[in-house]
């Protein structure tokens, strides 16, 4: 599990390269010397199939979160690699329906052909690399589960837009400059006042390192809702 954490998007130490410009976090180091890691490996099969259906779902919820915001409109939309062509279809074989059924549909379509471009792509480069154990997935000199070369480029070009379009727009880089401020203060509150942690999780802290990993992992898992709710109960202001 740690392994699949550390090399979520493949190998943190690139072999033969003497420009190594990486940054690794001193934890993963320590891990490393724990479980000997291997850092410059590709990792096991499931922790690639956990890394592209993050991409995936990332990718789904943005454009509809942008849609539903309405920072994305259907008429840009139709002009991505792929999805375009699907919500077009789906127009075309809806008529008179809301833009709200169109997009929901449009992404449960694009999804399950992602899905399935995926599955055909790693079928074919298990039996290309000659894959029969763990060992070879490791040692390979690819990530085994991956789009085909014409989708890594019709998803490339969908978050391009996504970047452009959605992650630098004004509304939502307010709203993300909120949240850091909030982590922020939350992290602060935490590390002076133990006491605004849970019970359980105060039981987690024993020495000043600890406390900031503790802190850390208790933050990781807010929602942005809860996060601004604990901000309010311990601040006593709203910020969002």
């Amino acid at each position: 599990m740690i392994e699949g954490i550390a090399k979520h998007n493949g190998p943190l130490i690139v072999k033969n390269d003497t420009n190594q410009d990486k940054e690794i976090h001193e934890f993963i180091i320590e891990c490393d010397n724990i479980y000997d890691l291997e850092l410059e490996k590709f990792p096991t099969l499931e922790a690639q199939v956990a890394s592209i259906s993050d991409d995936i779902a990332y990718t789904i919820h943005d454009i509809d979160d942008g849609f539903r915001e309405s920072i994305l409109i259907i008429e840009e939309l139709l002009e991505l690699p792929l999805i375009g062509k699907i919500i077009k279809n789906t127009i075309d074989a809806n008529k008179g329906l809301s833009n709200k059924y169109i997009i929901n549909e449009s992404l449960r379509q694009f999804y399950n052909i992602v899905i399935d471009n995926v599955v055909l792509q790693v079928e074919h480069n298990l039996k290309e690399y000659n894959i029969v154990n763990q060992y070879d997935v490791k040692d390979a000199n690819i990530l085994l589960v991956n789009f085909s070369l014409e989708y890594i480029s019709y998803i490339k070009g969908i978050k391009l837009f996504l970047h452009r379009k959605l992650y630098q727009h004004d509304k939502v880089r307010r709203i993300t400059n909120k949240l850091k401020y909030i982590i922020k203060n939350l992290f602060k509150a935490y590390y002076k006042e133990i006491k605004y942690l849970p019970l359980d999780w105060q039981g987690k802290l024993n020495s000043n390192i600890r406390k900031s990993i503790v802190i850390c992992d208790f933050i990781s898992g807010m929602t942005d809702r809860f996060a601004i709710q604990e901000h309010k109960r311990i601040y006593g202001n709203t910020v969002i």
